[in-house]
């Protein structure tokens, strides 16, 4: 599967320690100026969790997307949930055979629903 040409990717998950999980991974492809500022917003929300300590603005969260999307072993998808709603991104870089690391995994919004990017 070519994960840069798939626009939406069903997700559904579960085990014994958490409840199944359901929604959808959208492929990041162009930014609207109103998703960056969004993205941004998240950034600036998380950045305890990231190693750049500089500050995060629209104008750096676009050169980090171009970076992102400039990357063929990294591709970035929003998260949303089964009725339509961004709450979140998460990534997949490092690829390497058949497999790859888990990145960028950013809860935007509260938990919506029960059971997806809660925790």
């Amino acid at each position: 599967m070519n994960l840069k040409k798939t626009k939406k990717i069903l997700i559904t998950a579960s085990s014994k320690n958490i409840p199944k999980i359901k929604g959808h991974l959208l492929l990041i492809e162009n930014p609207s100026e109103k998703e960056y500022h969004l993205l941004a917003s998240w950034r600036r929300k998380n950045r305890r969790w990231f190693r750049d300590t500089k500050p995060v603005t629209v104008s750096s969260t676009k050169k980090w997307w171009k970076e992102v999307h400039g990357n063929p072993l990294r591709v970035l998808f929003w998260v949303e949930d089964l009725d339509g709603h961004i709450i979140g991104h998460m990534g997949l870089n490092r690829f390497k055979g058949a497999s790859c690391e888990l990145d960028n995994i950013i809860r935007g919004l509260r938990r919506l629903k029960l059971g997806i990017q809660e925790r």
